[in-house]
């Protein structure tokens, strides 16, 4: 028998949530791997049409997950969003050219490149680790490669896997490690933003 509910208290990053029943009863737990594969990641407030199956504990919870009509509709209002990509062409396209007029190495438009793009692989492998309940890898690290350069790779990962982008206490160390790195890198095109003593060091590594 299928029955139709409202999504309640989604947990992106774990991969499961709630569903409400519209007839008001009580809710019902579901895990991500319910859905259909290729399914867009669920939402509170998608509405979705399941079927009931029981747990070994004797719990009920939703299995053949699958969004409504009114579901999708709701999905194709929500798009993703363009500005991380823009971001990110805009940041390694601008240190590109300024390698290419040779007013930085070559290596800091690869190096931001390569971290962006170690961050995302590393986002994703994190998004589906927690999916499947294994080894999680630590913030610690997702920070260090943001911190690197490779936060344009952290923020597409975040807007188009939705993954850590809800969690606050992430992001609050995650833009403060954006904002030290471009500080970093604005000390870095233009050395005369740094005490005097600091200069000549700098000026040696460009």
């Amino acid at each position: 028998m299928k029955y139709k509910g409202k999504i309640v208290q989604w947990n992106d990053e774990k991969g499961y949530g709630f569903v409400q029943p519209v007839d008001g009863s009580q809710r019902v737990f579901f895990h991500i791997s319910a859905f259909t594969r290729g399914d867009r990641r669920p939402v509170n407030g998608d509405f979705v049409i399941y079927t009931l199956a029981s747990t070994s504990q004797g719990e009920m919870r939703a299995e053949r997950v699958t969004y409504s009509a009114k579901g999708t509709r709701k999905s194709a209002k929500s798009g993703v969003s363009k500005v991380p990509a823009i971001i990110a062409v805009s940041l390694i396209g601008g240190l590109t050219t300024l390698s290419v007029l040779e007013e930085v190495p070559a290596f800091v438009p690869a190096l931001y490149g390569v971290a962006s793009l170690i961050a995302f692989v590393i986002y994703a492998k994190d998004k589906s680790a927690a999916k499947q309940g294994k080894w999680r890898t630590p913030e610690s690290h997702l920070h260090l490669i943001s911190l690197l350069g490779g936060w344009s790779g952290g923020l597409m990962a975040q807007s188009y896997l939705r993954h850590k982008s809800s969690k606050t206490s992430f992001l609050v160390v995650f833009w403060i490690t954006v904002l030290v790195n471009m500080l970093a890198l604005s000390c870095y095109l233009e050395p005369s933003l740094l005490p005097e003593s600091f200069q000549p060091l700098l000026k040696k590594y460009r």
